[in-house]
Order: structure tokens, then sequence, then C-alpha cells
């Protein structure tokens, strides 16, 4: 008779655990998500056989080679937001974290393979505007960040190895997506489309220290105009990412 009455009182009070934790009007969340990112700008769209010429003639490039077909570009992300109370603003803070790659189908390390690498590790601190609460069932959203890029990357080529010296830039996040919130836990699954140009702020140029046959361990980014080249320009490195993720509210 005991455990009958237990299950009836478990029935009964099981639609209540299974709502959501109530929605406070200024409240914390995380969010984390994964995308697959296109590079947009000129820049970034080159392909291995152009910058592999580049390189071997002067260490400079006219671009970066991630628009080449066996190229692929990702990120991954973490934000801390704080809706205001009564108010469809929220501040966030955000790590970003995106990766291009391209090599030439051989293995790597070897004489003959060929491949280069460009990670940009960035911090972005911004607002999001919110239609409808976190407790409704479908939010739409805006964002708007400015952002801190570290970039770093490598080349190798025909057994050279050359690094990118570590270098910040400038530049903006904006982004709109929506949010399913689910009516039994105070989650979130949500799917946005986002623009990122990294070095809006701070592009540079730097003359390599030396020139081919003689080789260099190190480089910098370059993606300012070069000087001494009439027919350069500079090199903008933005991103298209389509994201999927999720978000905890606290």
């Amino acid at each position: 008779m005991k455990i009958i009455l237990l299950l009836v009182v478990s029935i009964f009070l099981l639609p209540l655990t299974l709502t959501a934790q109530p929605k406070l009007s200024g409240q914390w969340s995380l969010e984390g998500d994964f995308g697959y990112v296109i590079p947009v700008s000129t820049g970034m769209k080159g392909t291995s056989s152009q910058f592999q010429q580049d390189i071997q003639k002067s260490y400079n490039n006219s671009s970066y080679p991630f628009g080449d077909s066996r190229a692929f570009s990702g990120m991954g992300n973490v934000m801390l937001s704080y809706r205001f109370p009564s108010s469809s603003w929220s501040a966030y803070g955000a790590e970003y974290g995106f990766a291009s790659s391209v090599d030439n189908g051989i293995q790597r390390n070897t004489f003959l393979s060929e491949n280069a690498e460009l990670f940009n590790a960035a911090t972005v601190l911004g607002a999001e505007y919110t239609l409808g609460e976190p407790s409704d069932r479908l939010n739409a959203f805006g964002r708007f960040g400015l952002a801190l890029s570290l970039f770093t990357g490598d080349v190798n080529y025909f057994g050279n190895h050359l690094e990118l010296t570590p270098t910040f830039r400038g530049g903006i996040d904006l982004g709109i997506g929506g949010r399913w919130n689910w009516d039994f836990a105070p989650l979130a699954i949500e799917a946005s489309i986002s623009y990122f140009d990294a070095n809006l702020i701070g592009k540079s140029y730097q003359a390599p220290g030396t020139s081919p046959p003689n080789q260099i361990l190190e480089r910098a980014l370059n993606d300012g105009k070069n000087p001494n080249d009439p027919n350069d320009v500079s090199r903008s490195i933005s991103y298209l990412s389509f994201r999927l993720g999720g978000r905890i509210w606290f």
C-alpha cells in the first residue's frame, strides 16, 4: 500500500519538478557553442598554390590560403551574459577560438607535406538585445561586441617550418539568432549566424628578416599593406560562422 501511495504522489509531483526554475527579471546565463566557419574577406580567400608561390618568392603573401578547396575553418565559444532587470538588453563577455587550416593531402611532417594554420583567440565584450523573456518558449536576439584577437599560426612546406609572431588586433562581432527555451529546466538551445571582423584595427606590415633561399623561422602576420609593393593591399581577416549551442540560466 505504501508503494502504491508513493507512486501516486510521484505522478502528481512529477509535473512540478519538470517546470523551469523561476525566471528572475535580471539573470545570469552561461552559453557554449561550436560552429562551421566560412572565411569571407578577400584576404582570407587565397589558394594554396598562390600562397606557396608568394612565400617561396619573398616570404610575403598577397592573401591567406583558406579559400582553397582543401581548407577548413571552425570555431568554439564560451559566453557569460547578464540580462538587466526588466529590460531586453544583456551584457556579455565571451572567449572565441577560431582555427583555419589547409594542407596538400600528404602526411604532415614529411618532406613533401605542405600545410598552413591560423589561430585566433579572441576576447569579446558586447551587448545583446532579446525579443521575448527567458520564460518564453522562443526568443530572437541580436548582438554587437568589440573584440581583441590574438593571432598565432605556422606554415610548413618541403621540410621548412615558419612560425607567425603572436600579435594582437582589434575587431567587431555582429550576430543574430534564435533561442529555444526548454520548459522543464533552465536550459536553452540556440542557433546563430555571426560576422566577425578580427583585424579591423591594428593592421601592420613588417618586412621579413631575410629572403629565399635563406631560411626564416618566424614572420609577422603582415595583414597591412606592403609599402615596398605598389600593387599590394591590406588583408582583412573576417569570418562568417554558423553556430549551434546551449545555454544554462542561473
